[in-house]
């Protein structure tokens, strides 16, 4: 199933990027802070948010600090559908300011994990464009 997990966007932003991912039949989730120590499957699998990535079901060992960035995570996501939205994302002025496709690599990442590689990625792509 195509679906898109949202990190800290503003409640305008996601409301945008749900009637984009809606005309595509791509599911929609957003996750606040309490699933920083969560792996980014167990993220992208939760239903709702009782589920495990509920902070009361967090060690205090989960509970990393995550960058203030927005993030939004592609899984399963087709190509087609993935650069679709992008475009219109472009076009709407939409931003996220972090994205990322779930890969077997970063599968078992921890969201803090993910964030850090995305911001080290962020770093060396803007020295190497000025």
């Amino acid at each position: 199933m195509e679906k898109i997990v949202l990190v800290q966007v503003d409640a305008s932003v996601e409301r945008q990027i749900r009637r984009l991912a809606e005309n595509k039949k791509i599911q929609v989730v957003s996750v606040g802070t309490e699933a920083a120590g969560k792996t980014v499957d167990e993220i992208i699998h939760f239903r709702n948010s009782t589920d495990d990535v509920s902070a009361e079901k967090m060690t205090p060992r989960d509970k990393e600090l995550l960058p203030s960035s927005s993030l939004m995570i592609f899984s399963d996501v087709s190509e087609k559908h993935f650069d679709k939205l992008l475009f219109e994302m472009r076009e709407k002025r939409i931003a996220v300011e972090l994205k990322a496709v779930v890969t077997p690599t970063n599968r078992s990442w921890s969201l803090g994990r993910l964030y850090t590689e995305l911001e080290k990625e962020k770093i060396f792509y803007l020295s190497r464009n000025r």
